[in-house]
């Protein structure tokens, strides 16, 4: 997937003529597009007529999908060249299941499932899931990045190089990471299972 935005046109207008005539227009940006490949994978496993009533109709089938993070400039006051789209947040993926069951009796076919999204509870960390203020800012300045071997940052003690990881968490190895305040908002799609049964007449 290919997307880009940029701006253009008006940013301001102004009641007076003259001063509308001159000002308020924007200077003409477009972000340089830049690719995140996705990718799909699905798996179906079916068991045989020939193993029985009891045994037959089952259908066991998985879904994998994967998509790679998404692209943003860091840190946002600084505008070079080098430093637009450098950081890239880890890749989405999820693997959901779903195991049903073809039932036919008295003229009702019958479909009983089960299906577990995100099967393995991958967590992922959303980058729009941080709380207000200078929650995500925090996050990020706690980080330590290979950007930070740029001599633009050898004189600012806030940056530490390193090989942190955006999506990088808190722990006995990073116990320096300034984790999202707000847990429900920064990580999404936990793991559910849902039970089902589909009648048709």
């Amino acid at each position: 997937m290919v997307k880009t935005s940029g701006t253009v046109g008006r940013e301001h207008y102004y009641e007076d003529q003259a001063t509308d005539q001159q000002e308020g227009m924007r200077d003409p940006e477009q972000e340089t597009p830049l690719p995140q490949p996705r990718m799909n994978v699905f798996l179906q496993l079916s068991s045989p007529y020939e193993w029985g009533p009891i045994f037959r109709g089952f259908n066991l089938s998985f879904l994998y999908e994967w998509e790679a993070g998404w692209y943003e400039n860091w840190p946002i006051n600084i505008e070079l060249p080098r430093f637009q789209n450098n950081l890239q947040w880890q890749p989405w993926r999820t693997l959901n299941a779903r195991l049903n069951k073809k039932i036919s009796y008295a003229g009702v076919n019958m479909n009983v499932f089960m299906e577990v999204q995100n099967l393995l509870d991958w967590k992922y960390l959303d980058p729009n899931g941080f709380g207000p203020g200078d929650d995500k800012t925090d996050y990020l300045n706690s980080l330590k990045l290979e950007i930070y071997d740029d001599p633009l940052f050898e004189d600012n003690e806030l940056y530490e190089a390193g090989n942190d990881k955006v999506g990088d968490l808190c722990s006995d190895e990073k116990p320096y990471i300034n984790d999202p305040n707000i847990t429900f908002l920064a990580f999404h799609n936990p793991r559910m299972i849902v039970f089902g049964l589909k009648m048709d007449f």
